[in-house]
């Protein structure tokens, strides 16, 4: 696909009123300009269910909290599952995502993992403060290897913990009530 195709793609998403609920692009040298341009259709989609750009490095850190930003400007409601790993993400695309997290009430499982200065510092400690807010949605949340300290990680597995918990028992009400 590269990032020609990945602009191509955008625009066919565009056009197609955001009819597409899974995109798997991962591993398609997709560079910031195909990310960009994937941005502003994917801010357009109220079906997107599932989006990968795993293991496209070429992204990079400014065009990665453009997509980012893009699933919070479409509302996300539709947005269940995100794979953003080894996308060359860091500080800017870290406040994005914490954005994200803080809005978003659909998204349950996030891979986040191999972008190396993602979780750095006070980035890390933001998208941590976000899960462990009023997110009550994510269970599943990979950042290894994403340069977060441990004690972001704990706290962001031990939420992720209790959101599945919980999720599991009110499976289980529903279940009784049927």
């Amino acid at each position: 696909t590269g990032w020609g195709g990945a602009r191509v793609f955008a625009r066919v998403l565009d056009r197609d009123g955001g009819v597409v609920s899974r995109l798997d692009l991962g591993d398609n040298e997709i560079a910031a300009s195909g990310a960009n341009a994937l941005a502003k259709a994917v801010a357009a989609s109220a079906s997107l269910t599932y989006l990968s750009l795993r293991l496209n490095p070429k992204i990079g850190d400014e065009a990665g909290a453009a997509v980012l930003d893009a699933v919070t400007d479409s509302g996300g409601t539709s947005m269940r599952e995100l794979d953003v790993s080894a996308c060359g993400l860091g500080p800017k695309s870290a406040r994005a995502l914490a954005r994200l997290l803080r809005s978003n009430r659909t998204l349950r499982r996030i891979d986040a993992s191999g972008n190396e200065t993602l979780g750095a510092g006070d980035a890390g400690r933001a998208i941590a403060d976000a899960v462990c807010g009023l997110n009550d949605a994510v269970l599943e949340f990979d950042v290894r290897g994403s340069g977060f300290n441990e004690g972001d990680v704990a706290r962001i597995t031990d939420k992720t913990l209790d959101n599945a918990e919980a999720e599991e028992e009110r499976e289980g009400e529903r279940e009784d009530s049927d």
